[in-house]
């Protein structure tokens, strides 16, 4: 899912249209228009707070709506817009919700054709969607019309994951189908939706990507069975300024520091790592609990925007918040009934908001006791 693009309110995804509005290309009523259709009603429902020693976290839950047999739709991809007001996501399908934050309402609905949505990414200005999906399509949307502005395919197909440039004119993409097949990361002219450099091409196509919150540096990971890696590139030197391997099997995540000097990685082998970007030296190693290669994989890492703490979704239906400075996990979060593939902070309330894509739920944390609370060692942390 996002400051370093990765982080904060629009965290998983803070985006720009940034050269001026775009206008819609689509005709209404084309393949790519979205039908008119309403969306299943919902609000936000109050789970039991998790209590910890003298540190309570509230959460509430927004469902996704269920289909044939009471089956609720799974969630793909999440954002959440730089104004804090709306959470977007999909059903890792061919629809996009957009959801009130406040009152967990739907108040938007878009749709793609046969388009599986894997990422999203919300505009600067609050107006506009980036989409990217398995089929390969990266679009950009109009929110009010509903209605695509720009649409591209990436040549290394899937588009995986994207990250934005903090003055919002360049898209950074993630794309390729799966391990055995050419990955590529590259950069994008986000008005024209035009590819204008390629950073690397690799030979597994599943890849995560984040821009520093200096806009000079992009990491992007990868990985294989038996490896995973993350490489950090200067923009202005245009050069691989480190590459980070340690991992034993494929990195899910990638994350910038607030402060710039560090990367968090994220992987299936089970392990967050901290590292040093102007040494490429591993700083630290965080195991989850069961934290063995396919058994606890961590599929998404985010920072708080001061970086005292940072998130990790796990297979093991748990968010964990770990304190960075002390590399120790402060407390778990269990309500989800699925793998947490999404976490998110948000910038100015800190409140965490997690996604399982299994569960079909959004789940809202308000971890703003945080500092109240104690960080314990955990018995499952280790340094390097």
């Amino acid at each position: 899912m996002n400051p370093s693009p990765h982080s904060a309110l629009a965290l998983l995804v803070i985006g720009a249209l940034g050269c001026g509005p775009l206008r819609p290309t689509a005709k209404p009523g084309s393949p790519s228009s979205a039908p008119p259709s309403k969306v299943q009603r919902s609000a936000l429902e109050s789970l039991p707070p998790v209590v910890d020693g003298n540190l309570t976290v509230a959460c509430q839950a927004i469902r996704h709506p269920t289909f044939m047999f009471d089956f609720r739709e799974n969630i793909g991809a999440l954002a959440i817009s730089p104004d804090g007001q709306t959470i977007a996501t999909s059903n890792a399908q061919d629809t996009i919700y957009l959801w009130s934050s406040a009152t967990g309402k739907p108040v938007q609905k878009l749709w793609r054709r046969d388009a599986w949505v894997q990422t999203l990414l919300f505009t600067f200005d609050n107006r506009g969607l980036i989409s990217g999906s398995l089929q390969g399509d990266l679009v950009i949307w109009d929110i009010a019309s509903r209605n695509p502005l720009r649409m591209a395919r990436p040549p290394a197909g899937a588009v995986n994951e994207v990250a934005l440039s903090p003055d919002g004119r360049t898209l950074a993409v993630a794309a390729g189908f799966d391990v055995g097949d050419v990955g590529e990361a590259s950069l994008w002219d986000l008005v024209s939706l035009q590819s204008t450099k390629t950073l690397c091409n690799i030979d597994t196509g599943m890849g995560c990507i984040a821009y520093n919150t200096a806009g000079t540096q992009v990491a992007y990971g990868w990985g294989d069975a038996g490896v995973g890696t993350a490489q950090v590139w200067d923009l202005p030197a245009n050069k691989a300024m480190a590459s980070l391997s340690g991992h034993t099997f494929p990195v899910r995540g990638v994350a910038f520091h607030p402060a710039g000097a560090l990367l968090a990685t994220s992987s299936n082998d089970g392990s967050i790592r901290m590292w040093d970007i102007a040494t490429a030296m591993e700083r630290s190693k965080w195991l989850a609990p069961g934290g063995q290669p396919g058994s606890n994989q961590v599929p998404d890492i985010d920072f708080t925007s001061d970086g005292r703490y940072l998130a990790s979704g796990c297979y093991d239906s748990v968010v964990r918040i770990w304190d960075v400075a002390a590399g120790t996990l402060v407390v778990e979060l269990p309500r989800h009934e699925g793998v947490v593939d999404i976490v998110a902070f948000s910038s100015g309330d800190q409140r965490l908001i997690s996604s399982g894509s299994v569960d079909g739920t959004i789940l809202i944390w308000d971890t703003t006791g945080l500092t109240a609370g104690t960080p314990s060692p955990s018995p499952e942390t280790s340094g390097s």
